[in-house]
């Protein structure tokens, strides 16, 4: 019997980082906030949530598809922000990019 494969790692090591992220704001009572951005725009203080392969660093980002808010990401060259829908990525537009405020 063959089984799929959900959750790949190595796939989603940008996911597992944006988790990271969010617990480490979390813990160092970093202050964030949600900042509308489309068609690639990045704001400052954009919060990291891991590296691509190559070591490209990808931010935090969400968007809305199919009635719902998924996490994404998003670095200097995509379009929009990326999510992970049925098996495969989607570039949504508008997206929020998530940051760090204060400090």
């Amino acid at each position: 019997m063959r089984t799929a494969n959900f959750f790949n790692v190595e796939r989603h090591r940008w996911l597992l980082g944006l988790g990271l992220a969010l617990a480490m704001a979390s813990t160092a009572q970093a202050e964030t906030r949600w900042v509308r951005g489309s068609f690639g725009q990045m704001p400052p203080r954009a919060l990291v949530g891991g590296h691509e392969a190559n070591g490209q660093t990808l931010f935090i980002c969400r968007g809305p598809y199919k009635g719902g808010v998924h996490p994404g990401k998003i670095r200097s060259g995509f379009n929009g922000c990326n999510i992970g829908y049925g098996g495969r990525e989607v570039t949504v537009n508008p997206y929020d990019v998530l940051i760090e405020v204060g400090r």
